[in-house]
């Protein structure tokens, strides 16, 4: 299970940060909560060997709910693509 949660969040990231489109998304942690309070997390910053991890240290973490953080990427995803539309006039 750790794997294929490891696998399907290094998977989404590599795809959103993969292409160099203007006003790309930023590379940024995410991280997956786990029911051991742990969470299992990714970040392509880091070298290679370093991007998987499990995080322990959860105090002061902001959690979002999957939905929410839909919500609030295609709210950005518009905004990126009214800024390009702009900028084309």
């Amino acid at each position: 299970m750790k794997i294929g949660k490891n696998l399907l969040l290094n998977l989404s990231l590599a795809c959103l940060v993969s292409c160099k489109v203007p006003y790309g998304p930023p590379q940024i942690e995410k991280c997956i909560h786990n029911a051991e309070n742990t969470a299992e997390c990714s970040d392509l910053r880091k070298p290679k060997e370093e991007q998987s991890y499990t995080r322990t240290d959860l105090i002061n973490y902001i959690c979002t709910s999957p939905k929410d953080e839909e919500k609030l990427y295609n709210y950005c995803a518009n905004l990126r693509q009214k800024l390009i539309e702009c900028e084309r006039k």
